[in-house]
């Protein structure tokens, strides 16, 4: 992830600046955790549960089960997994916590569809202030 003035961009690649005992704070955390609640589908991970219920989404299990045909569909499924993912970060969340860690909402602003791969444009908005990421995922 390399942050610019407000635009995230997140990729298959590593970082060649952190190092293997670097934390990851502010809005690198938040990203990160969005990510997690998102991408993972629900039961994909036996026992995994956070403080509000079974992590993960529909999103992942949408795309894989060949459901997505349109744009339309990706707005939706995004859609349907918005408050899933809301209220299960929120629920992670203490009191402590930075409001740049601290989850507000996720808005799908675009998506860009090529063979094989989408990439969504996502408004990952802390308590603090907003984030734009772009996510490549491969279409099967």
């Amino acid at each position: 992830m390399k942050d610019i003035e407000g635009w995230t961009t997140c990729g298959k690649h590593l970082n060649p600046t952190c190092t293997s005992n670097e934390l990851v704070d502010g809005t690198r955390k938040l990203i990160q955790r969005f990510l997690i609640a998102f991408l993972q589908e629900p039961g994909s991970v036996r026992y995994a549960f956070g403080r509000a219920g079974p992590v993960g989404a529909r999103f992942m299990q949408a795309l894989s089960s060949g459901n997505m045909w349109s744009e339309m569909d990706v707005f939706a499924a995004f859609g349907l997994s918005r408050p899933v993912v809301r209220a299960f970060l929120q629920a992670e969340e203490d009191h402590d916590d930075s409001d740049y860690e601290r989850f507000k909402d996720a808005v799908l602003k675009g998506i860009e569809l090529s063979p094989g791969q989408m990439i969504l444009q996502i408004l990952l908005t802390s308590r603090a202030r907003s984030t734009t990421i772009y996510l490549p995922i491969e279409i099967p």
